[in-house]
């Protein structure tokens, strides 16, 4: 567990709940963990094991993406998915795959 990435999830005086931090030192009851203290000191604080959970740095790495093309397409259009009833989803999606099968395509093609 030394060394892998944890979510805080609680609010705490040192870090904040949702923040990634580092595991410093587990012992069978938590672990002291590193990370930027709300000032922006690096600093460890011990927690236990309910106040922490293990992530996966690639499923946080797509998260951020799913955030950042949200942000894109609020901005573009001026509302967020959940308001917006209008749009014909069902077409974006059809031309979406078409486009990816197009991108499967060309990558084969190159392979050759």
């Amino acid at each position: 567990m030394k060394g892998q990435k944890v979510k805080i999830t609680i609010d705490d005086s040192y870090f904040k709940k949702g923040q990634i931090v580092e595991v410093y030192k587990p012992d069978k009851y938590g672990a002291w963990l590193l990370g930027e203290d709300y000032q922006g000191n690096h600093t460890d604080w011990y927690f236990d094991y309910n106040n922490f959970m293990v992530v996966d740095p690639i499923v946080e790495s797509i998260i951020d993406k799913f955030k950042e093309r949200s942000a894109v397409g609020i901005k573009k259009y001026g509302t967020t998915l959940y308001e917006n009833n209008t749009d014909d989803f069902l077409n974006h999606l059809q031309e979406e795959l078409m486009d990816a099968i197009l991108y499967i395509q060309k990558l084969r093609h190159d392979k050759l």
